[in-house]
């Protein structure tokens, strides 16, 4: 699985990856273009957008036949590149996530749960500490004609 995030996965969602799959970061470079996806330049944020694009494309694993068009899986089998977790700022991760879905690519997010407590301190204020627990890596889907709330 290519991870395309703000940080390396936790131990927790490590643990949840099919047994033996690989993980594989974006390179340095790329990380932090992804860390600091430009808040106020649409241009600049779509060329970010892009160099990472044309990276994951570049290193996913499927292989196009190109008498059929159709993504088989590499001789031996492996599926680990063929999908990739993407997370971060939310222009950035749509834009990444729509033209990975186009190119034949499955993206995933991961799925937390929040664990909340209050506490009344002293002078009557409320602290609040969450804890996000991992459950589980979804799948993104794209809103197409055929694909229905009743599905």
């Amino acid at each position: 699985m290519i991870v395309c995030m703000n940080h390396k996965l936790s131990p927790e969602q490590v643990a949840s990856l099919p047994m033996g799959e690989r993980i594989v970061y974006l390179p340095n470079d790329l990380q932090v273009e992804w860390v600091n996806v430009d808040p106020m330049d649409d241009e600049r944020m779509k060329n970010q957008v892009n160099l990472i694009f044309r990276w994951i494309r570049a290193n996913h694993r499927p292989l196009c036949m190109a008498d059929t068009m159709e993504y088989q899986y590499d001789v031996d089998g492996s599926e680990d590149e063929h999908k990739v977790l993407v997370a971060g700022e939310p222009g950035a991760t749509l834009m990444l996530v729509s033209m990975l879905i186009s190119e034949g690519i499955d993206c995933f997010y991961a799925t937390t749960k929040r664990e909340a407590v209050e506490t009344v301190l002293p002078d009557g204020s409320t602290k609040k500490e969450s804890r996000f627990v991992h459950i589980q890596f979804r799948q993104y889907k794209i809103w197409r004609d055929g694909y229905g709330l009743d599905q």
